[in-house]
């Protein structure tokens, strides 16, 4: 096949020359320091950039918002400014002070946030399906509404004069702290240098954050009122919590017609929110419970990208996090090939929006086994199967950045490939892919892989807009899907990054709410191909790549009822819109949306629930109690978890008994000791007897386990086989039995 390079066709194009010229200078200007494997495909995309790059629009003066992992923390220079989070650190630096860090003793790695493949958002018969209604009305507990937790959210889009964020009567404004990231004509927060805080009601209620509805609806599913909806109809799960909220700084592309458009965030932002909101829960000495509604597929996804390992560092005691498991499993945008070193295996890499523009273009990010080389190469092929060229083989521990261009038959491939030979954090290597081709219409790319061991890749579509990517084992005019070597995309392993894969995060999946509802006009609406409570079909699969059962959770995510703002409710958009009412001589209105991030905010809405039953509750209680007492049902099987339901549907009612056990407190009396769940399959939770020595004996009267429960109230009893049991406890002159059940 004929094809010529970039450098070949210089003297015959001159706009080809001159993209040439640009990129070298740019290299020259900045070049990529030795040590170029501490830095991330973004970091080394930013050394080449000029500083007014499209791709990283998102600065503070000339710094660019970075997360970087460093062992010796005073080796660090003085000059830059940082939050710490273990190992982790975030901070705005330039371009001279990466290529300081570079140089010190202790640095292992550092991402650069930008424009490419950054988070977007992903996108009330709830309170009855979660059994949060079971909760406010005190059925079996004693009434919890959150009034003692806050509910907070990092997101996008919030309107502070919506009605929603009122109290229940509408007297008092629950909004407590407002930090706008992008705005910096308020007071700066205290420990960070950038945007404005807001705190006085008249400041929530006046600001303006223009950008969609994302956030208010978010924040109306975890903690609205309901206040002017007849009977607090959609109010959401923690109803009387205080409220926090972040706006995320980042830069904005608008798409045409109905889309949303194409959110770019910086995970730095996002991290100091967190920690922004955590400090105000402190401060007023609550515990709190905080939702992101957004995700990427560029990472990882084993729990180890720097974003991840940060928050293992933020939750603790009464701080928990909780996070939307992403809306990519119907996209077929992963692949997993096994290399052998011998055989090769291939893909067609497909925009599923390529009709629709100029080009065909692909984002892709490569993971290789650990401790393990591989290699890519992208190959043009027109539709009647013929090869019409073919890059060669770049692979991950190359040390060059590769721009280039190839030219054969008046069709053009573009690439740029970012190689890292070894994340320090889990000993992978990682290949970042942009390709674009001229003809959508009449070609089609196809990736060959090479090296050892499983090799995990994530197709996001296209770079610069918000699209979505899809891996085929066969397209038109080359029949390949018979071919055990070229591999399709599965619906495994399709959770995003920041929301679906930290061990430290509460990752939630979507189920359908429900299929039928009347408008704001009363006009009967349905989708009656839907199955009410069974899983969505976008909602991300797991497990994660180092083997995690991923979602934890799933909840209500499609369809769901909640605020947004009236403005922009688009025309396409009126079916789903259920309710209106009329507020302080305003409109505003509730809608229907789905997404994982429509779950994500009930599961964060209950945690404040649990919370306000036990401010002390830690991530990893919290985490094991609505894994232990998940609903199941006919769409979720009876078996203990799988990577679809993951271990169930929320319950709020029994996650508030379980959290309300576990409060340290020693029992004084018989009746205050207790146990939950019974039956039981993985672990027991007790209240009053923190310390005990525990005894279990099975039917036959012989003792089959003995443990202490050490300052703790939970009893893992997964080692056990189906049967009946007692149980001895004893601690402090007190004494409790009790049969258990174990299914």
């Amino acid at each position: 096949t004929l094809y010529y390079t970039i450098f070949v066709e210089m003297k015959r194009c001159f706009l080809v020359s001159l993209y040439l010229v640009l990129v070298s200078v740019a290299m020259a200007q900045s070049p990529v320091p030795n040590s170029s494997h501490k830095l991330s495909p973004n970091t080394k995309l930013l050394m080449l950039e000029p500083d007014n790059s499209a791709l990283f629009p998102l600065k503070n003066g000339n710094a660019y918002p970075c997360t970087f992992y460093h062992t010796i923390e005073h080796n660090i220079p003085s000059d830059i400014k940082y939050n710490k989070l273990g190992n982790v650190f975030t901070s705005w630096i330039t371009k001279s002070q990466i290529l300081q860090l570079t140089q010190t003793l202790g640095l292992e790695y550092i991402d650069v946030s930008g424009r490419l493949n950054s988070p977007r958002p992903l996108v009330d018969t709830t309170k009855i399906l979660t059994k949060v209604i079971d909760v406010h009305n005190g059925n079996g507990v004693r009434p919890f509404k959150g009034k003692n937790a806050i509910v907070g959210v990092v997101d996008i889009g919030f309107e502070g004069s919506h009605p929603n964020f009122m109290d229940a009567n509408g007297s008092q404004l629950r909004v407590k702290n407002w930090w706008q990231q992008s705005i910096s004509t308020g007071t700066k927060p205290a420990n960070f240098d950038y945007g404005s805080v807001y705190t006085a009601k008249n400041d929530i209620i006046q600001n303006l954050d223009p950008d969609g509805s994302h956030g208010t609806h978010v924040t109306g599913i975890a903690a609205g009122s309901g206040f002017t909806t007849p009977n607090r109809k959609y109010s959401g799960m923690a109803p009387e919590a205080d409220i926090a909220w972040v706006t995320i700084k980042y830069a904005n592309d608008t798409l045409g017609g109905s889309a949303w458009g194409d959110y770019v965030v910086a995970n730095p932002t996002i991290l100091d929110g967190y920690k922004h909101i955590m400090d105000y829960a402190a401060s007023v000495n609550k515990p709190v419970s905080i939702n992101l509604s957004w995700g990427m597929h560029t990472g990882p996804h084993d729990g180890n990208s720097l974003f991840d390992l940060a928050i293992e560092k933020l939750v603790g005691p009464g701080k928990i996090l909780v996070g939307s498991a992403g809306n990519s499993a119907e996209q077929l945008m992963h692949i997993k090939a096994p290399l052998n070193g011998t055989d090769t295996f291939y893909t067609w890499a497909y925009d599923r929006s390529r009709n629709n523009y100029k080009t065909d273009e692909i984002y892709c990010d490569f993971w290789g086994a650990k401790d393990e080389n591989f290699g890519i190469n992208i190959s043009l092929f027109d539709t009647l199967g013929n090869e019409i060229l073919s890059t060669p083989y770049y692979m991950s521990n190359g040390q060059e950045v590769y721009k280039k261009m190839f030219i054969a038959q008046g069709d053009t491939l573009m690439i740029s490939l970012i190689p890292n030979a070894r994340y320090a954090i889990n000993g992978k290597a990682e290949i970042l892919l942009i390709a674009e081709a001229t003809n959508p219409a009449l070609t089609r790319m196809r990736i060959g892989m090479i090296g050892n061991g499983d090799l995990h890749s994530w197709n996001s579509g296209r770079a610069y807009d918000w699209t979505n990517g899809r891996f085929y084992d066969e397209v038109k005019g080359n029949g390949t899907a018979a071919n055990p070597q070229y591999l399709r995309g599965t619906r495994e392993f399709s959770l995003g990054e920041n929301g679906g894969t930290g061990r430290a995060m509460i990752s939630v999946g979507s189920y359908v709410a429900r299929k039928s509802w009347f408008d704001a006009d009363s006009i009967f609406r349905g989708e009656p191909w839907r199955n009410v409570g069974e899983r969505s079909d976008f909602s991300s699969r797991g497990p994660s790549v180092d083997g995690r059962t991923k979602p934890d959770i799933i909840a209500p995510g499609q369809l769901i009822a909640a605020s947004y703002r009236t403005e922009h409710l688009a025309g396409w958009q009126k079916s789903a819109e259920v309710y209106r009412s009329n507020w302080n001589g305003e409109d505003h209105t509730w809608v229907l949306l789905s997404g994982t991030s429509m779950a994500g905010p009930h599961v964060c809405g209950i945690v404040a629930l649990m919370l306000d039953a036990n401010p002390q509750l830690t991530a990893d209680q919290a985490k094991s109690i609505i894994k232990a007492t998940a609903l199941k049902d006919q769409f979720t099987g009876a078996e203990d978890s799988n990577n679809i339901y993951g271990f169930g549907k929320i319950n709020a009612l029994d996650a508030v008994k379980a959290a309300l056990a576990l409060n340290n407190v020693v029992a004084t009396h018989p009746h205050e000791i207790g146990m939950y769940p019974n039956p039981a399959s993985r672990e027991v939770f007790f209240r009053g007897m923190p310390n005990a020595l525990v005894n279990i004996y099975d039917a036959s009267g012989r003792l089959v386990k003995t443990d202490n429960l050490k300052g703790g109230m939970t009893l893992n009893i997964s080692d056990l086989k189906s049967g009946i049991y007692l149980l001895r406890l004893k601690q402090d002159g007190l004494q409790f039995s009790t049969k258990l059940i174990v299914q």
